[in-house]
């Protein structure tokens, strides 16, 4: 049975993955979305998305940008995002 910790890291794993296919492919369009119209697409609890984004926050991956009718806009930092728009 995964634990509480192994849930968010595969969260926060899913939240990087997703940020950055937007980045390299849709020209680094952010993530928006109500906490809980994300915490859908992403099949946890609200609770357990905030966590997540709050972690990452932490480790200067992201920046969360809140925006009207209580929608949030994620995106990746943008020296995280750097070094994968590089060409190699």
């Amino acid at each position: 049975m995964p634990t509480a910790a192994d849930v968010s890291g595969h969260l926060r794993d899913a939240v990087l993955a997703r940020l950055t296919r937007l980045t390299r492919f849709d020209d680094g369009v952010p993530l928006v979305g109500t906490t809980g119209s994300l915490a859908s697409d992403f099949g946890v609890t609200s609770t357990a998305l905030l966590s997540a984004l709050r972690d990452l926050l932490e480790a200067g991956r992201i920046v969360v940008e809140m925006e009207p009718a209580g929608r949030l806009s994620i995106r990746l930092d943008d020296l995280y995002a750097a070094p994968a728009l590089r060409l190699v």
